[in-house]
């Protein structure tokens, strides 16, 4: 039986993608125990702050360069080596800065402790763009294969760092442990830069056609370039709320938390749990609609360039019918056994309701990257950019209000999370009802979503009187559960969408 050819991506994508999730959600457990709440909040912290500087420097030159070489691998393969240039010297700029200005940046959060942490964080300010375009690049020209063993590389390098640094920097004080942690980000993202350029490099010298034939870019009147970097701002602009949302954050709700009546210290743990632990374990599911929307994207690109509106229609709304119904299952799944994976994960209950508050990650995560993809594509351009800023303002009142309110704690962080995905995702969807006419066919959904619902609440009670009749030890009783569970949830998409990506995502 011969699967076609997205499946095959959807699926190489998907399991590289989840196993560097895993990976990465498995060495949060015993980062959470060596450095505890606080050593995990102000790892966020840090991570916030380097997630924002490398989006204004990579801006959205990956995600242009893998539009443009899907339409024209020449032309793409040129820019690529103007952006490299560029990115390497505004990333080693970047790094350096952040290098010297360390203490003051750790003041501006009011925490002394981030000295170190951002220190560790500065060679990947120069590293890590070089690999986005990279990526960008063969992402265009579909080589899903060398993205992912890059993607596994990276991760396993980033997980032995942090484990081998935070083991033997923790005598040292909180503060080094966590540069421990970060410091994983650079080692890790220049050995998958040094595979990545070299497997690149070995293709271009044998593909010489690509190298050797004229570029667009040569003649004066192609606005490629033009369009490429227009597209690039465009994406920036898209992309960039969300590190933003999450440094801002790093001001606001520690902050406000204090002003509650907590200390310093209780302030950033309960960040730590919410940004750094539950929020781990609820965006996870969000690896199956991610490698759709990468995956789909040159396909829907090439539908929509060459006007075959009927077949792009199509896709679309079948992708938005899985990633509802996905993120539907997942966050119900993880609302009702919070408890079971904060046990498991942690050994005690202390992630129950942050994992609860923070349930419907999935659901929102999974409709704003496929109303993204669309939108990128359609050129609807500004409409994700008015929506993300509406969804940051609504955030920054709705996080300085409630963090502010004695008791709120884990669920203001939680809302104020939250609010950005809702409203974002709300507004793309509105957008693409006026622009693409039947992508989100709300009948069929709705059948589907109680179809569903019924399956899931029969199942789990099911397999909770299955598991109560087994003579096992609770332990065992609850890992039980969360795999019968999580195994029927996937029988059912597998046997829902397996035939649709056999009939037409060729």
């Amino acid at each position: 039986m011969r699967l076609p050819v997205i499946f095959k991506q959807m699926v190489l994508r998907t399991s590289a993608i989840f196993l560097v999730k895993v990976i990465g959600a498995l060495v949060r457990i015993p980062m959470f125990r060596m450095l505890g709440p606080e050593g995990i909040g102000l790892y966020e912290m840090a991570y916030a702050f380097y997630g924002f500087v490398l989006s204004i420097v990579s801006g959205g030159f990956p995600s242009a360069l893998a539009l443009t070489t899907a339409k024209n691998r020449r032309r793409g393969y040129g820019i690529y080596w103007i952006v490299f240039l560029l990115l390497a010297l505004a990333g080693g700029l970047c790094g350096l800065a952040s290098y010297h200005y360390a203490p003051q940046i750790a003041a501006m959060f009011g925490n002394p402790n981030l000295v170190w942490p951002l220190r560790l964080l500065a060679p990947a300010m120069m590293i890590v763009p070089l690999l986005g375009i990279t990526r960008g690049f063969l992402q265009g020209i579909e080589s899903y294969g060398t993205i992912a063993a890059s993607e596994v590389i990276e991760q396993l390098v980033r997980v032995t760092t942090i484990l081998v640094c935070v083991t033997m920097w923790t005598s040292y004080g909180i503060g080094r442990a966590v540069g421990g942690a970060t410091f994983g980000a650079s080692t890790g993202a220049f050995v998958a830069f040094v595979f990545l350029f070299a497997v690149l490099m070995f293709r271009m010298k044998k593909r010489e056609a690509v190298s050797k034939l004229p570029l667009p870019l040569a003649k004066r009147k192609d606005t490629g370039i033009i369009v490429f970097f227009y597209t690039s701002v465009s994406v920036l602009a898209t992309r960039l709320f969300i590190p933003m949302a999450d440094f801002i954050d790093t001001l606001i709700v520690p902050h406000r938390l204090v002003d509650s009546g907590l200390t310093i210290h209780q302030a950033t743990a309960i960040y730590g749990e919410i940004s750094g632990m539950a929020a781990t374990i609820t965006y996870l599911p969000t690896i199956i609609t991610a490698a759709l929307s990468h995956t789909l994207a040159a396909k829907i690109t090439a539908d929509w360039a060459r006007g075959r509106m009927d077949r792009f229609r199509w896709r679309i709304s079948k992708a938005f019918e899985f990633g509802w119904l996905w993120g539907a299952a997942a966050s119900g799944f993880l609302y009702f056994y919070a408890n079971d994976l904060s046990v498991l994960i942690m050994g005690d209950e202390s992630l129950t309701n942050p994992i609860r508050y923070t349930s419907m990650a999935p659901m929102l995560v999974g409709l704003f990257e496929l109303s993204n993809t669309v939108i990128w594509v359609t050129e609807m351009r500004k409409a994700p950019v008015i929506g993300l800023a509406v969804g940051e303002v609504c955030t920054i009142v709705i996080s300085y209000v409630l963090c502010a309110i004695p008791g709120m704690g884990h669920l203001a962080a939680a809302i104020g999370l939250l609010t950005l995905e809702f409203v974002a995702t709300a507004w793309n969807l509105g957008a693409l009802k006026w622009k693409v006419k039947g992508f989100f066919p709300l009948g069929s959904i709705f059948q589907e979503t109680v179809v569903l619902f019924g399956i899931v609440g029969c199942s789990f009670f099911a397999v909770n009187l299955l598991v109560e009749l087994l003579p096992w030890s609770e332990y065992m009783r609850m890992i039980a559960r969360l795999v019968l569970s999580f195994g029927l949830m996937m029988l059912y998409f597998l046997v829902r969408f397996l035939g649709f990506y056999k009939k037409s995502l060729h």
